[in-house]
């Protein structure tokens, strides 16, 4: 599964795409922090 995930970001590093992914990620890793301190 994780090789696969890195397959597919591999992939995605030519793609336009990329760095909405980034963005994607970025939101998550916040929701995951605020989430954890709201805890």
């Amino acid at each position: 599964m994780f090789l696969f995930v890195f397959l597919s970001l591999h992939r995605c590093l030519r793609n336009k795409t990329f760095n909405l992914f980034i963005l994607l990620e970025r939101i998550e890793v916040r929701q995951m922090i605020h989430g954890n301190s709201i805890l």
